[in-house]
């Protein structure tokens, strides 16, 4: 019986000890990296990156920085930092779901037809042809 005890409790210390090391310890953080990777580009083809160009450009930076910290191995920190670009990639997204009235149906019309804030500000209902759906810009 003595051989047991002898073997046991050290056994019984080292798990007590390292259980709660091992369950620190973070693996590959594949799910966040993809969620923020598919944030960045939802943001991107909502018109983030003409709307709220610094939100979306951070989000960019905190991805690369996560897949640079993944490759060295520092798993819970490409973590926080994946998690943190999903965040403002959908904060940057929202900027523009938030917008109503006017301001939302020029923030289309320059995002989808690509012209100028100002041909937008110059534009008047007759240069809508909305039966051939076009818009004439003047100068």
């Amino acid at each position: 019986m003595q051989p047991i005890r002898r073997y046991v409790l050290p056994l019984m210390l080292a798990a007590l000890f390292a259980g709660p090391l091992l369950a620190g310890c973070a693996g590959m953080p594949l799910q966040e990296m993809s969620d923020a990777r598919q944030a960045v580009r939802a943001a991107e083809s909502a018109g983030a990156q003409k709307y709220a160009p610094e939100l979306l450009a951070e989000a960019k930076s905190l991805v690369e920085t996560a897949r640079q910290n993944m490759h060295k191995g520092e798993y819970r920190q490409a973590r926080d930092e994946a998690v943190l670009a999903r965040d403002k990639a959908a904060e940057a997204r929202r900027v523009l779901e938030q917008m109503t009235g006017t301001h939302a149906l020029m923030a289309r019309l320059l995002y989808g037809t690509g012209m100028r804030l100002a041909e937008c500000l110059a534009l008047r209902v007759k240069d809508l042809e909305l039966e051939r759906r076009e818009i004439l810009i003047r100068q």
